[in-house]
């Protein structure tokens, strides 16, 4: 199809060509001189008036021009960007006596990319343009530079391809032609992103599903930074809904990609035996991405078992004079779920309060401790006596089981 452009343009054209000679910005092709084409030169000035003196198959580039901003020149240094207009003007003329398919592509010399026509509305011989016979097709393109690599010392080059006729016994010597002024291609450096503050939290380990009241549950949760600078994170620890944390601990800078593993502990200390759901949740400051910041955790408190038993009480005797002292000796265990410090009274024939106590040490879950009660017989009345040693502890599952008895006979010293 044969273009025709705007008589503005053409003058541009015109005025360009005219002004060829002048210009510091010229065309090298695959023959010397730089302008002198073919041997078609001496036509070239009566073509462009219309005059045509002779024909041959041939379709050469004769001129090649970079223009800066729509003007004659280029910037010193010759820097050019995205936000820079840098047109492409190049001439095509068909010397032959038939119509000429033919195709004209723009490359860099050195980055050998294929130059972009930014201008929607600029006349480029892409992917195809027709010249008539014994015509001529001005071409401008707009050159992209934002789709351009940035480089240093770019050249034009313009390579053009006939299409048809297949038959057309074509001169290709001046099918190529490179600019003598070279450019460069500069992008400006990147906005840098903005820095994103991200933790996550995960592979939170509860100790156990199910605890006693009082027990203390630590929580290894693992914190990851996910965003791109460091974050020093905050690992909270929330009862349901509550807006408070229970308990809170802070964590050192965390590089971006790095993760730390950090324990938080629930003193379960008057908490209400039933099931507990906990937050457990990683915050950084100025972070906005908090979908992945926090874990539920479900745990189940139950009251503590309160297990203490006796063994078989042993006295120093069983009979005795009124004014000895009589001892028992005897074990305690805790078979419950917590340590106890339980106190042992003695009792005299069914006294409501123990006449002889004892105070044993800390006794671990599972654990046992030997005593000796001893008993000041003084001030007892002579007889049989029932003594009956237990542990007074409150709530004790295995009450039964924590007194023992002891006959014990005693008599006047005289008797």
């Amino acid at each position: 199809m044969l273009h025709n452009i705007t008589a503005a343009r053409a003058c541009v054209f015109a005025f360009i060509i005219l002004l060829t000679s002048a210009l510091f910005v010229s065309v090298t092709t695959n023959r010397e001189p730089a302008l002198a084409v073919d041997d078609h030169s001496s036509n070239r000035g009566a073509k462009l008036f219309g005059v045509q003196e002779s024909c041959t198959d041939d379709v050469s580039i004769t001129y090649l021009l970079p223009v800066a901003n729509q003007s004659t020149g280029l910037e010193d240094p010759p820097d050019y960007g995205p936000d820079d207009e840098l047109w492409i003007y190049y001439g095509v003329e068909n010397f032959s006596c038939q119509d000429v398919s033919v195709s004209v592509v723009l490359t860099g010399s050195v980055s050998k990319s294929q130059i972009q026509n930014a201008h929607s509305d600029g006349n480029e011989c892409l992917p195809e343009c027709t010249i008539a016979a014994d015509g001529y097709y001005p071409g401008v393109v707009k050159w992209d530079l934002a789709a351009h690599p940035a480089v240093s010392g770019e050249r034009v080059v313009a390579t053009l391809t006939i299409l048809s006729p297949s038959d057309f016994a074509e001169d290709a010597r001046n099918n190529t032609s490179i600019t003598d002024a070279a450019i460069n291609v500069v992008h400006p450096d990147p906005e840098p992103p903005e820095p994103v503050v991200d933790v996550t939290l995960s592979g939170v380990d509860p100790p156990s599903a199910t605890a006693i009241v009082g027990d203390s549950l630590d929580f290894a949760a693992t914190v990851m930074n996910a965003g791109t600078v460091a974050a020093a994170p905050q690992l909270s620890l929330y009862l349901g809904s509550d807006e408070t944390p229970i308990v809170s601990s802070s964590i050192a800078n965390i590089a971006p990609g790095d993760s730390v593993t950090q324990e938080i502990t629930w003193d379960t200390s008057g908490q209400a035996a039933g099931q507990h759901v906990l937050r457990i949740v990683a915050t950084a400051p100025d972070e906005t991405l908090t979908d992945d910041n926090e874990i539920e955790i479900s745990v189940t408190l139950r009251d503590p078992v309160v297990d203490v038993r006796l063994s078989a009480v042993e006295p120093s005797q069983t009979t005795a004079i009124i004014g000895q002292t009589v001892t028992f000796q005897f074990s305690v265990s805790n078979a419950g779920d917590s340590s106890v410090e339980p106190t042992v009274g003695l009792f005299v024939d069914d006294t409501d309060s123990p006449v002889e106590t004892v105070q044993s040490p800390a006794i671990a879950p599972g654990g046992v401790k030997e005593l000796i009660l001893p008993w000041d017989t003084s001030g007892t009345s002579a007889g049989n006596h029932s003594v009956r040693i237990a542990a007074l502890v409150p709530d004790n599952t295995a009450a039964d089981a924590a007194a023992r008895r002891v006959e014990v006979r005693l008599h006047n010293p005289f008797d």
